[in-house]
This record gives structure tokens, C-alpha cells and sequence, in this order.
């Protein structure tokens, strides 16, 4: 069986990231009803940065996690029952 390439999976995982904050910018309720003619231009706006926040929000995040797990299991070599016991709120 052959391995997948890394690459295939950072453009899978890319395009996960952007789906998703794309998915979630464009339903969100965060802004009030448009009261002048410049609020869609301005809503635009705010839906375009919403949606770098959340991809960078999430990669992040997924950055951090993946570090924790990688040195867990990797460098300590603590099997991932210990992981999740030790990183769940009790």
C-alpha cells in the first residue's frame, strides 16, 4: 500500500478550512437589518474579513492541537487513551 503524498493532504486540508469558514461567514446572523443604501457594501466587507478570521481561527487551533497531540504521542510516547484522559475537562 502506498503512502499519500503530504502535499495532497495540506490541499485537502486547505480546502476543508475554506469551505468551512466560507460556509460559515456566509451563515452567520451577526449583522442588523441594512438601514442605508452603503450596507451591503459594508456587509460584503465584513462577510470577506469574517471569513479570513475564521480560516485563520481554524488553522490556528488545528495548528495547536496537532502540536500537543504530535508531542504527546510522539516525543513521549504516551498512548492516545492517556491523550484524551489528561486533556478532557473533568
Amino acid at each position: 500500500m502506498q503512502k499519500v503524498p503530504v502535499s495532497l493532504w495540506t490541499l485537502l486540508a486547505g480546502m476543508l478550512i475554506a469551505a468551512i469558514s466560507l460556509w460559515i461567514s456566509h451563515n452567520h446572523t451577526l449583522l442588523p437589518v441594512a438601514a442605508s443604501q452603503q450596507a451591503p457594501l459594508v456587509d460584503r466587507f465584513f462577510n470577506i474579513m469574517f471569513t479570513i478570521a475564521i480560516a485563520l481561527f481554524i488553522k490556528m487551533n488545528g495548528r495547536a492541537a496537532f502540536s500537543y497531540l504530535a508531542e504527546c504521542l510522539l516525543l513521549h510516547r504516551i498512548n492516545y487513551a492517556e491523550v484524551l484522559l489528561v486533556s478532557s475537562p473533568r
